[in-house]
């Protein structure tokens, strides 16, 4: 340690821990700022998705209940299996705006899923008569398909923490209640 031996060379090296020191210290302001900014821009990008809704542009929403087929698109039911439609219902304001708050709820999530998609149940997004979106509801599979994203759908786990982890979409015992009640309330069996 001859490099310690003469003074000159000990209060270089106290200058040059102090200043590593108040490096560091300015490192770590500037990453917590980084940090604060990265948590605020991700938050503000998760609560700006929380209503998918609000940006998707429908005029009027037709729930369809029909017997289980691979439905793809409003028009291939109606034009090429229109044998398979057994009700159909132009929803009312109050009507929208209780299937949107089930669907968004985090709490309407959270369950297991089957491995099977038997849909009986669908809801078509219609802007001026042409379909923008389109959401499955197969309560018997426990889960629903959707052609745009539900964020709530992706809130909760299973196996968390874990290599197989992965999002709990499969409908609560709650959600599929809610799911039956509405369905009746709208004259679905």
């Amino acid at each position: 340690m001859f490099w310690l031996s003469g003074k000159p060379r000990v209060k270089y090296f106290e200058y040059a821990l102090l200043s590593i020191h108040r490096t560091l210290a300015r490192i770590t302001l500037t990453m917590k700022k980084i940090i604060l900014l990265g948590i605020v821009l991700a938050s503000n990008l998760c609560f700006s998705q929380e209503n998918p809704f609000t940006t998707l542009k429908y005029d009027q929403i037709i729930a369809f209940e029909f017997s289980p087929h691979s439905i793809v698109t409003f028009e291939k039911l109606v034009k090429e299996f229109p044998e398979k439609i057994d009700q159909t219902k132009v929803l009312t304001q109050s009507e929208k705006d209780k299937i949107i708050n089930l669907l968004l709820s985090p709490k309407t999530y959270g369950g297991y899923t089957a491995q099977c998609f038997d849909p009986h149940f669908a809801l078509i997004f219609l802007d001026e008569g042409e379909e923008v979106a389109i959401i499955k509801v197969c309560i018997s599979c426990n889960y629903l398909k959707s052609t745009f994203r539900i964020p709530a759908m992706h809130e909760q786990k299973l196996y968390s923490g874990t290599d197989y982890e992965i999002d709990a979409i499969g409908f609560s015992k709650g959600a599929r209640k809610d799911f039956q009640e509405f369905l009746k309330e709208i004259g679905f069996t």
